[in-house]
């Protein structure tokens, strides 16, 4: 018997969408810990759902508001891999999200320019651990909202009401 935690895939693609809704609004800024970052989907989007056509696979551009992520939307579909940059104060961290398991892939981080090796790893475990800690709050926030009918729905309205403005 194994007491792994089973987190349906569906609640991972609403995380993705809220980050993808949440990229777009604002000009992607969130507060995390009481800083402001930025979000921003990169180039490359991938959609899910049912149907003849169910996925659509986005690339180059910007693909989070193109007309057909927001029509992939309207029509079910919810996105299941992103390219991210987050930006925190002078640090860009850019990868690749799943939502099968909600796994990180090619994470760069910023450059560390310090010659010597503990120091170098030390600071490099540092950006690794921040990337998580910032996208565990993010987590949160969407869990509060998720967890709440009334601001569920409100949110639902909200991604549909934007994702109609072709």
């Amino acid at each position: 018997m194994t007491n792994e935690l089973r987190i349906d895939e569906f609640i991972f693609k609403e995380f993705l969408l809220y980050i993808l809704y949440t990229s777009e609004i604002n000009g992607g800024e969130i507060e995390v810990n009481g800083e402001i970052i930025y979000l921003n989907v990169m180039d490359r989007l991938t959609l899910e759902g049912e149907g003849d056509v169910w996925e659509t696979d986005l690339k180059r551009g910007v693909p989070s508001i193109s007309r057909e992520a927001k029509r992939a939307i309207l029509n079910g579909k919810m996105p299941s891999l992103m390219k991210l940059k987050i930006q925190s104060g002078e640090d860009s961290f850019f990868f690749v999200i799943d939502s099968k398991t909600l796994d990180i892939k090619s994470l760069k981080i910023p450059v560390v320019a310090i010659k010597e090796p503990d120091i170098k790893l030390e600071q490099r475990m540092f950006y690794i651990e921040t990337i998580y800690l910032i996208l565990e709050s993010i987590f949160k926030d969407f869990c509060s909202i998720r967890t709440d009918e009334d601001k569920w729905e409100m949110f639902v309205n909200d991604v549909k009401k934007w994702a109609k403005e072709l």
